[in-house]
């Protein structure tokens, strides 16, 4: 395991500089990967059950060692509360309560070389966020279902039980795996320190729960308040955004991203009717969804480029009703139900691709929608990840290679989801046997993820770097060669119908011998 490290005030930082890696003050393992991964160091790995309540899954004796002391308080609660179990957000809580009244709420966590902070020194929802009603609802029940668990044996006062309640929902952290898949919740009481942008400059990465941010911008001296990271999706639409932050955090975002109406208006645009222009046109934006609801509104859409106005008269209602049914479709992709529900996502999808454009919108083959639109970014994303469910491997790769500069314009050139896309179309290129291309996909993915992971982190080490080197290989091989790769394929082809066809005419001559035997009546030989 990497020692913490936290980085001194007044520092100068480059780009891909570890700002922070630490451990986390409480953790837990959500249930449906129990017994899956281990519950202290969330890696996969072979596991044996707690002796005690068989409900946690350690990977070795030093997790065991590290986890026990928390959950020695919590394992006689779990047998007696058996067979029933907490949900997860319960048993999170449950775990913090107990190391708060055990000690854990004297406990100094350093955050750099001038600052130290305890629990109870991190964000405090404000009074709007915690009289909401949907969170009073789920307050009473996660407190009823707590006394349940603990018996007699721990009080819970209603201003402490709602502090720390609101404290979790404020400060806590999804513990992702290297594909961005949450297996967990976790506190960072040193990491809350830093604030929100929806164009972060710093960003997170997890190798099992131990949490790294590191810069993906230069400073000349650092500070724990110049650097940002996302607290929400960044591939949401401004009032999204905000209603996600007034809600779950009490503020409203006036970060660059937000600030910029003109970015906002590039990220909710198409594309210019003319096919040699690839110049965005704003949509006005519905008062139902905007932030700032604009003065004046033009009679006429308009490219601010080239001019071009031939749209028809009822585009702008066609286009919010296009963008209605992209989140429509992108819910089949985010609760599916079966492979049905993303199997409509990809043919969606393909439709959107394939649709050709009226003469009035231009008569080209672009989507309607600008590459650095949102909401084309999400269906996209969904129809890819979809397509790589069902085994489409052409069609996920079409996808994410017409979505991948939207990625780029929402989480940055350095936001992790971009280096896991671009690794993601690298490997479907060799899936694909298109090794040139292959090739270059793991040479973006290996400078974005060297920012926002480090260069030695496992993800380079173990896939990116030897997928690289394998991929130029067979590339050399086939550069090297007098046939292309289309040469090997049509022989692979063709080897494979010569095959076919020798196995076909053996049956066919099995057949004949069988049809003239029965002519001249042999019914049996040797």
């Amino acid at each position: 395991m990497t020692e913490k490290f936290t980085m001194r005030e007044g520092q100068r930082v480059r780009k891909g500089d570890l700002l922070m890696r630490t451990e986390p003050f409480v953790h837990t393992l959500y249930l449906d990967y129990k017994n899956k991964f281990c519950d202290q160091c969330f890696k996969k790995r072979p596991l044996e059950p707690c002796p005690g309540c068989g409900v946690d899954f350690y990977c070795c004796d030093e997790c065991r060692q590290v986890a026990l002391p928390l959950h020695a308080l919590e394992c006689d609660q779990i047998q007696q509360f058996a067979p029933a179990t907490l949900s997860d957000f319960a048993r999170f809580l449950a775990k913090t309560i107990l190391k708060l009244k055990n000690g854990g709420d004297k406990e100094w966590v350093t955050i750099d070389n001038k600052l130290r902070h305890q629990f109870r020194h991190m964000r405090q929802a404000p009074s709007a966020v915690r009289k909401c009603s949907q969170y009073s609802e789920d307050v009473a029940a996660k407190k009823k279902e707590l006394q349940r668990f603990f018996g007699d044996r721990y009080s819970l006062p209603d201003e402490f039980f709602v502090d720390v309640y609101f404290q979790l929902k404020t400060n806590s952290f999804g513990v992702m795996d290297e594909t961005g898949e949450p297996l967990g919740e976790a506190i960072y009481i040193d990491v809350a320190i830093y604030k929100h942008s929806c164009r972060p400059n710093a960003v997170l990465s997890f190798e099992g729960t131990q949490l790294s941010v590191r810069a993906t911008a230069d400073a000349p001296k650092y500070h724990r308040d110049l650097f940002r990271h996302s607290y929400i999706s960044v591939f949401t639409p401004r009032a999204v955004r905000q209603e996600q932050l007034l809600s779950g955090y009490g503020f409203e975002c006036r970060c660059e991203r937000c600030a910029d109406e003109d970015l906002e208006a590039v990220e909710n645009s198409v594309n210019c009717g003319n096919p040699k222009c690839s110049y965005p046109v704003e949509i006005p934006a519905r008062e139902a969804d905007s932030v700032i609801v604009p003065l004046e509104k033009d009679p006429q859409l308009q490219c601010p480029r080239c001019r071009y106005k031939g749209y028809p008269p009822d585009f702008e209602d066609r286009y919010w009703e296009l963008v209605d049914e992209y989140e429509e479709v992108f819910d089949f992709y985010e609760y599916p139900e079966n492979d049905e529900d993303l199997k409509y996502v990809v043919n969606y999808a393909i439709a959107q691709v394939r649709r050709r454009q009226s003469k009035q919108e231009g008569g080209h083959n672009r989507m309607v929608m600008h590459p650095f639109n949102v909401h084309r970014v999400r269906l996209l994303e969904a129809a890819s990840g979809s397509a790589l469910r069902l085994g489409y491997a052409a069609w996920a790769l079409r996808f994410s290679e017409l979505n991948i500069d939207g990625i780029r314009h929402c989480c940055g050139e350095y936001g992790p989801h971009y280096g896991h896309s671009l690794l993601q179309q690298g490997k479907l290129c060799v899936r694909l046997q298109r090794y040139k291309k292959a090739a270059r996909y793991f040479r973006q993915a290996s400078s974005s993820l060297q920012v926002s992971r480090g260069p030695d982190c496992r993800l380079l080490q173990e896939e990116v770097y030897p997928l690289l080197e394998a991929t130029q290989q067979v590339w050399g091989l086939v550069k090297s060669s007098t046939m292309s790769v289309r040469d090997f394929e049509r022989m692979e082809r063709m080897w494979k119908l010569r095959q076919g066809r020798k196995v076909r005419w053996g049956y066919y001559a099995y057949a004949a011998l069988i049809a003239t035997m029965l002519v001249l009546g042999v019914t049996s030989y040797r």
